[in-house]
C-alpha cells in the first residue's frame, strides 16, 4: 500500500499538521467527527511565534495586538511592558485558516466522520467509522489530533491525561483598562491559577479563569463578575489538558507510525494553560518524524523541554499563597522585567536562568515555599 497518512480530529494541531505533510508531498486525509464543521468561537491571547509563521494569512484571526501586561495580587502590582506584541485572535477564524491553507496544499478534508476504533493491522491501521454505517479505511501512518477525550488515544494504549476547565465571558471593555493591555488578577480564593481580562479591541473584551471543575470556573467566575460590576454578554468554554513530563507524542513505532498532537497529548504550557502555540509546535515535530524518518526529532525535544519547564514552575505556584504572589511582584526589579518583556511565554528555557540570575529574591520565595511544603508534609 502506497504511503498515506490519516489526521483524526480538525483540532488546530490537526490542521497543522495534516497542512505540514501535504506541503512537504505527503499523500494525508483529514478527518472530522463533526458534519457541519463549524468551530466554536472562543477569544485567544497568543505570542507572535504564531506570526512567524503565517505572516499576513493571520490577518483573517486578528482581532487585537497587546503590548502591556498589568499582574495584579490582593496587595501587589507590577507591569510588563512586551517588546514584541502579544496577538489576540478569534479561534474558529483561525481554525478555518488553518482549513484552507491544508486544502490548497493538497491536504482532504472529510466530515462527518466520527471514528469509533483503531486495528493495527501488518504496517499501518485501519480506522472503523461511524459514517451512516460502519466504514473501514486504511492508512499508513496515523495522528490522533482528537482532543482531550482521543479515541485514537484510548486505542493505541496513550497517556491518560489530567485535566482542567476553562471558562470565559465576553463584557463590554472597561474603561480602565486599555485596548493594548492584558490584566491578570492572582486571587487563590478563586483559583489556583489566574484570572484574566483580554481586550478584543476597543468595544469587547474576554473575562475568564482556569479552575479544576467546571463548578468551580463557573462559580468563581460569576462571583468575580459581581464583584466588578461586569455583565457577560457570550460565554466561552472548554476542557484543556495538562502536560507531564512522561508523555510522550509517539504512540507507536513498529509497523504503521502513529503519534499524538495537541489537547490530545497534553502540548499545553501548563503555567498559562496555553496550549495554541504549543500544540502547533507538536504538529510541527510529528511532520519532521514523518519527513525525515526519525524517532524523537529536535523540534520535540525542544518542546518537550519547554512544557517541562512550565509543568515545574506550576508545582511551584501552586504552592503560593495570596502574600507569596504579593512577594512575587513587589520583588520584580528592572532588570528582570527587561527580561520578562523582551522573551516570549513560548521560549521560557531560553531565559530561565538569566531571570533567576537577575531575580535572586525570587530563588529565596521559592526555596521558602518548598521548605514550607515540605515541613508541611512531615506534619
Amino acid at each position: 500500500m502506497e504511503e498515506r497518512w490519516a489526521v483524526v480530529g480538525a483540532s488546530t494541531s490537526g490542521l497543522f499538521a495534516a497542512l505540514n505533510l501535504a506541503q512537504a508531498g505527503i499523500p494525508v486525509d483529514l478527518y472530522e467527527a463533526e458534519v457541519d464543521w463549524q468551530p466554536t468561537p472562543r477569544t485567544l491571547i497568543v505570542t507572535a511565534e504564531i506570526e512567524r509563521v503565517f505572516g499576513e494569512n493571520l490577518n483573517d484571526a486578528l482581532l487585537n495586538r497587546i503590548s502591556r501586561f498589568e499582574l495584579v495580587s490582593k496587595g501587589a502590582v507590577a507591569t510588563i511592558m512586551l517588546r514584541e506584541p502579544d496577538l489576540v485572535i478569534d479561534r474558529a477564524r483561525f481554525m478555518h485558516l488553518l482549513a484552507r491553507l491544508a486544502q490548497e496544499k493538497g491536504a482532504r478534508l472529510h466530515f462527518g466522520y466520527h471514528l469509533e476504533a483503531v486495528e493495527p493491522e501488518g504496517e499501518g491501521f485501519t480506522l472503523h467509522f461511524a459514517q451512516g454505517k460502519t466504514k473501514a479505511i486504511r492508512c499508513t501512518g496515523l495522528i490522533g489530533a482528537d482532543g482531550v477525550y482521543s479515541v485514537v488515544s484510548k486505542h493505541l494504549g496513550g497517556p491518560s491525561l489530567n485535566t482542567f476547565s476553562l471558562l470565559q465571558v465576553r463584557v463590554p471593555r472597561p474603561p480602565d483598562v486599555p485596548p493594548d493591555t492584558v490584566r491578570v488578577w492572582f486571587d487563590r480564593d478563586s483559583t489556583r491559577f489566574f484570572l484574566w481580562l483580554i481586550p478584543e479591541g476597543e468595544e469587547m473584551a474576554a473575562v475568564g479563569l482556569i479552575a479544576d471543575s467546571p463548578a468551580q470556573a463557573k462559580d468563581s467566575l460569576e462571583a468575580f463578575l459581581r464583584s466588578q460590576g461586569w455583565e457577560p454578554v457570550e460565554y466561552q468554554a472548554g476542557t484543556v489538558s495538562s502536560h507531564s513530563p512522561k508523555i510522550s507524542f509517539n504512540l507507536r513505532e513498529k509497523g504503521g507510525r502513529a503519534f499524538l498532537v495537541g489537547d490530545a497529548t497534553g502540548q499545553v504550557k501548563v503555567t498559562t494553560v496555553g496550549g495554541v502555540v504549543a500544540g502547533l509546535r507538536g504538529a510541527k515535530a510529528v511532520a519532521e518524524a514523518v519527513i525525515c524518518g526519525v524517532k524523537s526529532p529536535k523540534a520535540w525535544r525542544s518542546l518537550k523541554r519547554e512544557l517541562d519547564l512550565h509543568w515545574l514552575i506550576r508545582r511551584i505556584l501552586d504552592m503560593f499563597t495570596d502574600r507569596d504572589y504579593d512577594d512575587l511582584l513587589a520583588r520584580l526589579n528592572r532588570q528582570g522585567e527587561h527580561i520578562l518583556s523582551s522573551c516570549n511565554r513560548d521560549k521560557m528555557a531560553s531565559a530561565i536562568f538569566r531571570l533567576m540570575a537577575a531575580q535572586p529574591e525570587w530563588l529565596a520565595l521559592g526555596a521558602r515555599v518548598l521548605g514550607r511544603s515540605l515541613v508541611k508534609g512531615w506534619l
